[in-house]
């Protein structure tokens, strides 16, 4: 029998909270249900890298492109930790948005389908 558990791609991370406190976190990568949205976003920051200016990215950020990368974080805090409640929910990803976008995009796509 298959061990699909084992396509369930994951990725730890170390985010402060309020009091300075670092917290390992792991993340689950989205399902198949959530990739037309990351195609989405993927396509609204095309042309985005380490070296672009502050004001190149502040462009792209859209209420809909926001809307789409906080929905997307937001699918993947709760499938990784399904007992969140919703202001928690609201809360963390809003206070580590900084963080969990870059997550988001390097978990849910490999280094072949960025250079595309």
């Amino acid at each position: 029998m298959a061990n699909f558990d084992n396509y369930i791609k994951i990725k730890k991370i170390k985010l402060k909270d309020n009091t300075g406190l670092e917290q390992e976190y792991t993340f689950k990568a989205l399902t198949a249900k959530q990739l037309p949205k990351l195609f989405d976003v993927l396509n609204a920051f095309s042309g985005i890298n380490e070296k672009s200016k502050p004001e190149e990215i502040l462009e792209k950020m859209n209420e809909k492109n926001v809307d789409n990368c906080v929905f997307l974080i937001k699918e993947m805090v709760k499938s990784s930790y399904p007992s969140i409640n919703e202001e928690q929910l609201e809360y963390f990803v809003s206070a580590n948005f900084v963080e969990l976008f870059p997550l988001l995009i390097e978990l849910n796509m490999n280094k072949e389908w960025m250079k595309l």
